[in-house]
């Protein structure tokens, strides 16, 4: 395959990154062995030297970039830096693949990829349904944000071409700004890249990045080539990623044999106790409010404001009432 794999990995003692890429990286090596596709890990500089330190064995099998980052930038902040300038970073074509995944088939057809860009919808509809795009466009002073289709940047293909030099250039750009406004997220910069630079990126299938915590993953479950668990906390829908399976492989600093056996058919171990989001959810999404703040968004903002301030004075009506009440009638 020449198509590269690259993994950023930012990760301290008290979190489990290191172990979700060992993980990953063990998936992708049974249908891609050392010598079939070259493994990129793009790291700042204090966990590379943690994985120094403790002899880490993933240092021998992938190719390490390792990166000064600033160092005012949070652990979180570190992530999306490298994430953001990966391009700058990494020679030749990629694709980015975060650590809470598995993978579960070969991926040789991203050879024949022609987009300079490729992503799957977030959530496989691309609507609004969090709380950082509902919060931060005004904050921003990003309008009609919304407009814009909204992609997950859990699995990116990045062909080496002036376009997508250009895409991520100012995708960094829009993430160090909206950092300097509280947003550490990667996503809304990447919603805003879209507008800004007016540079297509194809809307691959979602097979290649099957989001399990939403309904709109099960079409894609039986065919998926990577399962994106999204972390929640290691409290995973998918049963191979808990937190005990996490902690088993740090005691180990390998993948145990109880956990590798799952891996080898990963689709099946999928929880049907699963809270996901629903299709009532998504209804709401689209109300006539939803549509009031994609094309008026300082209105909608307006009318929430109003609406605070309405239920505020008629829970304190409701308390002026009882106690005339009881002044009265006791």
């Amino acid at each position: 395959m020449k198509t590269k794999i690259v993994y950023v990995l930012v990760s301290q003692e008290n979190d489990y990154y290191y172990e979700m890429l060992l993980l990953s990286h063990y998936s992708l090596r049974l249908y891609h062995p050392k010598g079939d596709a070259e493994v990129v890990l793009v790291m700042d500089t204090d966990t590379h030297q943690r994985l120094v330190n403790k002899k880490a064995p993933i240092l021998d099998d992938v190719t390490c970039i390792v990166v000064e980052v600033p160092l005012e930038y949070t652990v979180m902040q570190r992530s999306r830096y490298l994430k953001t300038t990966l391009r700058l970073r990494v020679k030749g074509d990629f694709l980015y693949i975060d650590t809470d995944t598995i993978i579960c088939e070969a991926l040789n057809e991203i050879d024949e990829f022609t987009c300079d860009i490729g992503a799957i919808l977030d959530n496989h509809h691309g609507d609004i349904n969090d709380w950082q795009v509902w919060n931060s466009p005004e904050k921003l002073n990003w309008k009609y944000l919304a407009k814009t289709k909204h992609l997950n940047g859990g699995v990116l293909y990045v062909k080496d071409t002036n376009n997508a030099s250009l895409f991520f250039d100012q995708w960094h750009k829009n993430w160090a700004y909206a950092v300097s406004f509280g947003c550490n997220y990667d996503q809304i910069s990447l919603r805003k890249t879209l507008i800004d630079t007016n540079i297509n990126v194809d809307e691959l299938e979602g097979i290649w990045n099957c989001q399990v915590i939403h309904e709109s993953s099960l079409i894609y479950r039986e065919r998926a080539k990577i399962i994106h668990y999204q972390d929640s906390s290691i409290q995973s829908s998918f049963l191979i990623t808990t937190e005990a399976s996490f902690l088993k492989i740090r005691m180990s600093g390998t993948i145990p044999s109880e956990i590798t056996s799952l891996v080898n058919h990963p689709r099946k171990y999928f929880s049907n106790q699963i809270r996901m989001i629903n299709v009532k959810e998504q209804a709401y999404l689209r109300s006539p409010m939803y549509n009031v703040f994609l094309d008026y968004p300082h209105y909608f903002s307006f009318l929430v404001s109003i609406s605070h301030k309405y239920r505020y004075l008629m829970s304190i009506s409701y308390r002026i009432k009882q106690k005339i009440r009881r002044l009265f009638f006791l």
